[in-house]
């Protein structure tokens, strides 16, 4: 199913208590750590002390609070990227086509199956967190394998792998997955390191240079990229 070695976290937000224990359930099968809460004042709390890597807000019938609160996530930088999944009950289709008009990224009729809801949260983090899917990626000269986790390069008409740590690899891994896109230093600790983590902001500074350190001898230093007063970036337009 999933398989990745940082902590993958989801917020369960949910009134109903077999809605809650469903889902938290399914979630856990699916190789997250769960986190639960009963309304937003509780969700709103978790949040503060970490991000998770996936959201699923359960809305009853009548529940567009909760649909705002949601909204709301979508709307606030800290939390626009965060893939959000809602469910609600069968046949239910205002309150589905209002989920989706609030910008969540799915909704998933209940009752439902495990099967089906685990597929539409590959679904959402495909869009939202591909760093979170165990797949193999390439893009231009560097190419990763998953099983193995390790990363290569194209040098000499050879491939060859390219000496990275595990948090190097992670990084690399990200930066690839969203390609010409600047991340600031708050948001690769809010996506790459575990929820509530107490790790300062120039600690990705470190890893970047070991980063570009490990990608100097194939000619790849450039592609990890630093975007002055906003953060860093995967480009491949300097790369030879």
């Amino acid at each position: 199913m999933f398989s990745y070695d940082i902590p993958k976290s989801a917020l369960i937000v949910a009134s109903d208590s077999g809605a809650l224990e469903s889902i938290s359930a399914t979630c856990r099968r699916g190789g997250f750590d769960v986190f639960r809460a009963r309304n937003d004042v509780d969700a709103t709390r978790s949040l503060g002390l970490g991000l998770p890597k996936l959201v699923i807000i359960d809305v009853p019938r009548g529940g567009h609070a909760m649909l705002e609160w949601g909204r709301k996530l979508r709307n606030h930088p800290r939390t626009a990227h965060l893939p959000i999944l809602t469910t609600c009950i069968h046949g239910d289709a205002d309150m589905a086509v209002a989920a989706l008009d609030a910008g969540m990224d799915d909704y998933v009729s209940r009752p439902f199956s495990s099967h089906e809801l685990l597929a539409r949260i590959r679904a959402v983090i495909r869009c939202r967190a591909p760093e979170l899917l165990e797949e193999d990626l390439v893009a231009g000269p560097l190419s990763f394998r998953w099983v193995h986790r390790e990363v290569m390069a194209v040098a000499g008409g050879h491939q060859r792998k390219i000496p990275v740590g595990p948090t190097e690899y992670r990084l690399l891994y990200f930066l690839v997955s969203h390609p010409e896109t600047v991340h600031s230093r708050t948001e690769l600790l809010d996506r790459l390191w575990p929820s509530g983590a107490r790790i300062a902001a120039r600690t990705v500074d470190a890893h970047i240079r070991r980063l570009r350190d490990s990608l100097a001898p194939f000619g790849l230093r450039d592609v990890v990229e630093t975007v002055l007063k906003s953060g860093y970036r995967f480009t491949l337009q300097k790369s030879g």
